[in-house]
């Protein structure tokens, strides 16, 4: 039943970012929910299951919405490792927690894709991807985290979800 929430969750999160998301008032700009979801269960299950959370989550992500396969299953096992390695270090509770690992993981994701997405060949421009990337998309994910990390807190935390050992 677990599994079966979680993948519900991802998939939703999925259509909802890469439909309803996409027409907020930044148009350029769209919250990576799916990221900031990795980061979520990386901090509450660990690196393991945070990487394999991340993995498949990036997979389906890259088979629904982009271009090349691959680059986000990448990005968010990694995340989901670092992240998941990191969350006995860090306090899960407090605010600044979900901003900071959040933006990390943004700077991170992009910096893999842009690099990916150089090395196949396709035209890029530094400065837009400099203004938009690494400094609106930073903070607009690390600003939407916030509420949503605090949401999937209370959720992972519920009786529901609750982790057996």
């Amino acid at each position: 039943m677990r599994r079966l929430f979680l993948g519900s969750l991802f998939f939703f999160s999925m259509i909802i970012e890469s439909t309803f998301l996409s027409y907020l008032p930044f148009p350029s700009l769209v919250p990576n929910t799916t990221m900031i979801l990795v980061i979520c269960f990386a901090l509450y299950y660990e690196e393991k299951n945070g990487a394999i959370i991340g993995f498949t989550a990036g997979l389906i992500k890259d088979m629904i919405v982009g271009r090349v396969v691959g680059i986000s299953a990448l990005t968010f096992m990694l995340i989901g490792f670092l992240v998941g390695y990191y969350n006995r270090k860090v306090f899960v509770e407090n605010a600044t927690t979900p901003f900071v690992l959040t933006a990390a993981s943004t700077i991170l994701h992009e910096s893999i894709a842009f690099v990916a997405v150089f090395l196949m060949g396709y035209p890029i421009h530094v400065t837009m991807a400099l203004n938009r990337i690494y400094l609106y998309q930073t903070i607009y994910n690390a600003l939407v985290a916030v509420p949503i990390y605090f949401i999937m807190n209370q959720i992972l935390h519920s009786h529901f979800l609750k982790k057996s050992y």
